[in-house]
């Protein structure tokens, strides 16, 4: 049974979606506060809360955001979504010509579109300037992608050094390379501040927050590494 929560009002029990998606959906993506859902189809569905206008924090219930209970279709098959994804209040969308579409909360840059207001909720709309990208992934504020030669750009919320490019600039609105990772990467995997890499050896680099230990590179090193460290690899 495919599970989430539809209704107003918390649940302790799996709840059921509506039957119209039984054996449709290829793949889930939870944020914060929405569920997005993609169809076998190629369609897009979200449910939860989204935000029409700047608060922060942002919170919900508040005068401010838009809330279905139900879901709603946001994209078409027309425009060929193979995989999605989502932050903690936006959502990343992966198309089968190697295009990304972002669209929702856009305070830490998260949608990768300079010309893009503080929230952006329409994904025809959306433009992150990559091309032939074949993996994605999005955490609380930042995305990460891998194109078709295995190299690796991220984009966002960058305080604790997460997008990789060396720097805690505050965030990056264009996406930057990571530096220090070997020519080609398998797969990618975003955190709340982190990220991590799978190499095509096997082995796996992290960077960005450490506060609570989630690089794997034991308690010497700082709060925050900015560039990526391969698992089990000490700090100075």
């Amino acid at each position: 049974m495919l599970v989430n929560l539809l209704h107003s009002v918390d649940s302790a029990i799996p709840v059921e979606v509506p039957h119209y998606f039984r054996d449709k959906i290829k793949k889930l993506a939870l944020g914060s506060w929405h569920t997005v859902a993609l169809l076998s189809t190629g369609e897009v569905y979200w449910w939860g809360t989204r935000f029409t206008s700047i608060s922060t924090p942002p919170i919900p219930g508040g005068t401010n955001e838009y809330r279905t209970p139900y879901p709603e279709k946001i994209i078409g098959s027309e425009m060929g979504i193979v995989e999605v994804e989502a932050g903690a209040l936006h959502t990343c969308a992966l198309s089968d010509k190697g295009e990304v579409k972002c669209w929702g909360w856009n305070m830490e840059g998260q949608l990768g579109d300079s010309e893009a207001s503080e929230i952006n909720n329409n994904p025809y709309e959306a433009n992150v300037v990559l091309k032939d990208i074949i993996k994605i992934s999005s955490g609380g504020s930042h995305n990460c992608v891998i194109d078709k030669n295995g190299v690796v750009k991220c984009w966002g919320s960058n305080d604790d050094g997460q997008l990789g490019d060396g720097t805690t600039s505050k965030r990056r609105v264009i996406p930057v390379y990571v530096q220090r990772l070997p020519d080609k990467v398998a797969d990618i995997a975003v955190g709340g501040a982190h990220s991590c890499a799978v190499l095509s050896n096997g082995g796996v680099k992290c960077w960005g927050r450490l506060r609570d230990g989630q690089l794997g590179n034991g308690e010497a090193c700082p709060f925050y590494v900015p560039y990526p460290m391969q698992v089990y690899e000490t700090c100075e």
